[in-house]
């Protein structure tokens, strides 16, 4: 089997071509190679000698295949078909250049730019810059929140890049413009939006005080055996009340890392001043 081993994908198929293996086109190399010796031990079945044959035959036309693949290289390189679908393996079908329809598509690349993408059959401006005169210009049409830019772009480039502003909603068109300066359209695309340039400047509105989570945070503070009596600790909820008549924000706050405000410290000491 080592000699089938050294064959590539194409020289295999040559191979179960000739005996005529059914499925062959889609089998991968290890199925090819078991299907070779299947294929030729069934065809000696009737001679007792089978396996011992049909492991010669396979040999033989192994080494002749490999010999006359390396004849026509001297230099001693490595057979690009060697590793046909590369160190990743099959890539499966190819990626279309056309998918035959009129479209147009715009993705956002990052908070100050934009791609552009679009395919229009060649029937479709053809039959128009036959109706507009062949001084038509073709342009790309960018609307955002302070109008209608224009660009004077080639239809069969097929991309375009926009530098745009971040947090802001576009979308783009492609048109044909007359020589009276009108537009008329040929495809355009969704609205996208920009993400921000910089982190989010929202802050907490609000934070709410349970005064119950405060009573359990004070309880923690003052260690074991200070437990507080249910008046005590109706008195701290009153205190905590009069201190605190609104849902802490984070305006409250300022000056003050967040983590030091909230701490059960630094509220037990407020609530108790």
């Amino acid at each position: 089997m080592s000699k089938l081993e050294n064959l590539n994908l194409k020289q295999l198929k040559d191979l179960a071509r000739e005996l005529e293996i059914p499925n062959r086109s889609r089998m991968r190399k290890a199925e090819l190679i078991l299907a070779l010796y299947d294929a030729q031990g069934s065809s000696d079945s009737g001679d007792t000698s089978s396996s011992s044959s049909a492991g010669k035959d396979l040999a033989h036309q192994a080494t002749s295949l490999q010999a006359s693949s390396s004849g026509g290289s001297s230099s001693g390189g490595t057979n690009s078909d060697t590793q046909p679908f590369g160190p990743h393996g099959d890539p499966g079908l190819p990626i279309p250049q056309h998918y035959g329809r009129d479209s147009v598509v715009l993705m956002v690349q990052d908070p100050e730019h934009l791609y552009v993408w679009w395919e229009l059959s060649s029937g479709t401006t053809e039959q128009l810059r036959q109706r507009l005169g062949q001084s038509s210009s073709s342009l790309l049409l960018l609307y955002g929140p302070d109008g209608c830019e224009q660009r004077v772009i080639d239809l069969a480039a097929g991309n375009y890049y926009l530098a745009v502003a971040p947090k802001t909603t576009y979308r783009v068109a492609l048109a044909l413009r007359d020589s009276n300066g009108t537009l008329h359209l040929l495809a355009q695309s969704e609205e996208v939006q920009t993400p921000a340039a910089s982190p989010s400047d929202a802050i907490d509105e609000e934070w709410m005080a349970v005064d119950e989570t405060f009573a359990t945070l004070l309880q923690q503070a003052q260690g074991e055996g200070n437990t507080l009596s249910s008046a005590e600790r109706l008195r701290e909820q009153r205190r905590w009340a009069q201190q605190f008549p609104h849902p802490l924000s984070s305006k409250d706050l300022l000056g003050l890392p967040s983590s030091f405000a909230l701490s059960s410290t630094a509220l037990s000491s407020r609530s108790l001043q």
